[in-house]
C-alpha cells in the first residue's frame, strides 16, 4: 500500500523524517480500494502495524530515539519540584532549594512532613536522559551532608500551604495548629539552618509581598497563519495557525507544553512538563507576533491548567497548586498547595494529567494509577469516581459533567480509547486496565481507536460557542501520538454509551494533548508535547484551529438501530450520491483483552482469526430533514 496521504496538503509533515515510514490513511484506503469491487473477500487484512509493521510494535522509534538529556542544561534557577531521589531517600512530592549567595548548599523539603529529608553540597538536581528525563525524577547532584533534624513547634495537627519566591530565596509556609508558620532554608557559614517563626515574628514577612522580578525579559515569536487547503470540490475552512514557542531563551528551557488556559483578557498561560508556567500575549488574528513571558517556574510535571474567577490553577504530579500573583508584577510570588489530597506516585510511568472544573467547582484529573480523581472545590478531599485507565493523558468535560478520559494502548487495553464517566454514576466503573475487578468484565468505552488513526490518546474538548462552525456542541478528540484531531460524537443506547470518530483534516508539530476554546475570539487553541511513541517532529506546539467560515460537510451525530445507523449531516445531502452502492463501504473487528500489549484486528466471524470481516451494506437513503442518511446494515 502506498504510504502517501490521501490529501497530503492536510499533512505537511508527511515527508518528515519520523514519519519516513508511516502509513497514511490505512483503513480510507482500504474501504476506497474494496468499496470498487464486485467481489470482496470474506476476509479483510488487519492494520500491519505501526510504520507497516517491519520495525516492530513501536515502529522507528526506541529507547535510543527518546534518548535526551538536554533538561540537564536548563539554568534551574533556585527551586525545582519532583521525585527526589538522593542520600537514601526516596521523597515524591520533593521541594528541592538551592541556598546561599554562591548555591553553595541545596537541600530537600518535604511537604508531607515538613521536614528535610537531604542536605548537600556541590551541586543541586539532574535529571536522566531517559525518555526526555522525564521518569526518573529529581537526582541529587553533589556531595551529601548530615540529614537536618527539626521538631514542630508543637505537637498539634500540622499542614503545608506552600511556598513564596522573594527573589532567590524560599519561604515555606505551614499551619501547626491555628498558627500559620514561616520557614526559610539558609546557608550559613557553609552549613544549613534554617529561618522559623509565627509568620507575623518571621524577618521576611514585610518582603512577601514585595519580591523582586526574577524574569523580567519578555521574548517576541512569530506566528505563522496557516492557509486553506482545497477538500474536494470544495475549500475545508479550517486552518492551523503556528504561534511559535519562545525556545531561545537565556535559561535554555524546554517547552514541552502540557496545557494551557485563557485570562479574561485573551491573553492566555502555557504549561511545560518542565514545570514552567508562560504567559502569551497578543496572538490575536490576524497579528504575526506574540510576546511571551515566563510567569512561573519550578513546578513538579505541570500537566494541566484551569483559570477561572477563583485563580489559577496548575495540575502538578505533587499538587493542584494556585499561583499567586502578590505584587501585580507579572509574576507569581505565592505557590498555594491547594489540593495534594490525590496520590503521588513516585514511579517513573505515574504521570498525573489534564485539569477541569465542573459547574460546581469541583476539579478533575485522571492517571493510571488511581484513574478518574474529582477534587472537592475547597481541596480538601479527593474521591476516585472510575479506574482502569492506562497513560490518560488528559480528559474533557461537557456542560452537564460528564467527563471523558482517553487511554493508551497496552496492558488490558486492547487499543486506544475514549471513556465517558458520568459523574451522578453510584458505582465506581472500572475500564480494564491492570486486570478485572472483582471477577467482572471491564465496563466498555465510548469508542476504540484504531491503532492506525491514534496509537497514544490525547485529551477531548468541548465545542463552546458557534463562532467554530457548524460543530458547537461537539466533543473533539486529540492524538498525542498522530497528532491531529477528531471530531467525537457521542450517542447512548439503553445504557450503554458509544461514539464514533470522525478524522478531520489537518495536523499539528507535537502531540497534541490539550485543547480549550478562547472566550475572546472563539477558536480552538491546542498544546501538545513530544514524549515517546508520537509522530511529530517538535519538542512542544501552541496552535490555533481557525475556521475562516464557509459550508462543512461532516457527520454531527448518529444512532444505532438493530438494522443499520443513521447519520446526520451538517449540510444537506446529495441523494445521487448517498443511494449509490460505490460510495459505501462497512467493515469490522474485534479486540481481545488480555495481559498482552495491545490487541491484534481480530475476526468477529472467526474466532481467533486476525483480519477484518466486510459488512454488506443493504441500502443507503436520504430520510428526513435531508441532512440525514440510513444506512441499512442487516446483519448488524
Amino acid at each position: 500500500m502506498d504510504r502517501k496521504p490521501l490529501q497530503p496538503e492536510h499533512w505537511p509533515n508527511w515527508n518528515h523524517q519520523v514519519n519516513r515510514n508511516r502509513i497514511y490513511d490505512f483503513y480510507a484506503k482500504q474501504a476506497d480500494y474494496f468499496r470498487k469491487q464486485s467481489q470482496v473477500p470474506g476476509l479483510l487484512a488487519e492494520f500491519p502495524g505501526l510504520d507497516g509493521g517491519k520495525l516492530g510494535h513501536w515502529g522507528n522509534q526506541n529507547e535510543e530515539v527518546w534518548k535526551d538529556g538536554r533538561w540537564n542544561a536548563t539554568d534551574l534557577g533556585s527551586l525545582m519540584c519532583g521525585v527526589f531521589r538522593g542520600a537514601g531517600v526516596t521523597v515524591p512530592r520533593g521541594i528541592c532549594v538551592r541556598l546561599g549567595d554562591n548555591d553553595e548548599l541545596s537541600a530537600c523539603f518535604n511537604p508531607d512532613t515538613l521536614t528535610y529529608d537531604a542536605a548537600w553540597k556541590d551541586g543541586f538536581v539532574g535529571f536522566s536522559d531517559v525518555r526526555h528525563g522525564f521518569m526518573h525524577g529529581l537526582e541529587m547532584r553533589g556531595r551529601q551532608l548530615a540529614r537536618p533534624k527539626f521538631v514542630l513547634p508543637s505537637e498539634q495537627p500540622a499542614k503545608y500551604l506552600g511556598f513564596y519566591r522573594v527573589g532567590k530565596r524560599v519561604v515555606f509556609s505551614y499551619r501547626v495548629g491555628d498558627e500559620v508558620w514561616l520557614d526559610e532554608p539558609i546557608a550559613k557559614d557553609g552549613t544549613f539552618d534554617r529561618i522559623v517563626a509565627p509568620f507575623d515574628d518571621h524577618p521576611l514577612r514585610s518582603e512577601l509581598a514585595k519580591a523582586p522580578m526574577q524574569w523580567p525579559q519578555t521574548f517576541e515569536t512569530p506566528i505563522d497563519l496557516g492557509t486553506t487547503h482545497a477538500t474536494g470540490n470544495t475549500s475545508w475552512p479550517y486552518v492551523v495557525d503556528t504561534i511559535e514557542l519562545p525556545t531561545d531563551n537565556p535559561w535554555n528551557s524546554l517547552l514541552f507544553c502540557g496545557g494551557h488556559a485563557f485570562l479574561p483578557d485573551g491573553s492566555a498561560l502555557v504549561c511545560t512538563i518542565q514545570g514552567d508556567v508562560w504567559r502569551v500575549s497578543g496572538f490575536a488574528y490576524p497579528s504575526r507576533k506574540a510576546t511571551w513571558r515566563r510567569f512561573a517556574s519550578g513546578l513538579n510535571h505541570a500537566l494541566g491548567i484551569a483559570v477561572d474567577h477563583d485563580g489559577i490553577f496548575v495540575l502538578c504530579r505533587d499538587q493542584l497548586t494556585r499561583l499567586h500573583d502578590l505584587n501585580d508584577d507579572g509574576e507569581a510570588d505565592f505557590y498555594e498547595c491547594y489540593s495534594n489530597a490525590f496520590d503521588t506516585s513516585p514511579g517513573g510511568h505515574d504521570f498525573i494529567c489534564g485539569l477541569e472544573r465542573d459547574a460546581d467547582g469541583n476539579f478533575y484529573t485522571a492517571s493510571g494509577n488511581q484513574g478518574l480523581v474529582r477534587i472537592s472545590k475547597d481541596g480538601q478531599s479527593a474521591e476516585v469516581i472510575a479506574t482502569g485507565f492506562r497513560n490518560p493523558d488528559g480528559l474533557g468535560i461537557t456542560p452537564d459533567g460528564t467527563i471523558t478520559v482517553p487511554c493508551s494502548e497496552g496492558e488490558w487495553t486492547p487499543a486506544s480509547m475514549i471513556c465517558e464517566v458520568s459523574p451522578n454514576d453510584a458505582s465506581v466503573p472500572h475500564f480494564g486496565y491492570r486486570g478485572p475487578k472483582e471477577g467482572k468484565i471491564p465496563s466498555l468505552p465510548l469508542a476504540y481507536l484504531p491503532r492506525a488513526l491514534d496509537n497514544s490518546s490525547g485529551g477531548q474538548v468541548y465545542v463552546s460557542g458557534d463562532r467554530w462552525g457548524p460543530l458547537g456542541g461537539q466533543m473533539l478528540h486529540l492524538s498525542f501520538g498522530m497528532g491531529t484531531h477528531f471530531l467525537l460524537l457521542r450517542d447512548r443506547v439503553n445504557d450503554q454509551a458509544q461514539g464514533a470518530i470522525v478524522p478531520l483534516p489537518g495536523e499539528f508539530l507535537s502531540g497534541v494533548h490539550r485543547g480549550r476554546f478562547s472566550p475572546v475570539d472563539g477558536q480552538l487553541y491546542v498544546t501538545g508535547m513530544q514524549g515517546w511513541g508520537s509522530y511529530t517532529p517538535r519538542d512542544g506546539c501552541f496552535q490555533r484551529v481557525r475556521y475562516e467560515g464557509g459550508d462543512v460537510q461532516l457527520p454531527v451525530g448518529f444512532h444505532i438501530h438493530e438494522n443499520g445507523i443513521l447519520v446526520q449531516f451538517s449540510e444537506p445531502l446529495d441523494e445521487s450520491v448517498v443511494e449509490n452502492a460505490k460510495f459505501h463501504f462497512a467493515q469490522c473487528w474485534n479486540y481481545r483483552y488480555s495481559q498482552g500489549y495491545g490487541s491484534p484486528e481480530y475476526s468477529t466471524r472467526h474466532v481467533g482469526t486476525r483480519g477484518h470481516d466486510p459488512v454488506r451494506i443493504a441500502s443507503a437513503h436520504v430520510v428526513q430533514d435531508g441532512r440525514t442518511m440510513f444506512l441499512e446494515l442487516p446483519e448488524l
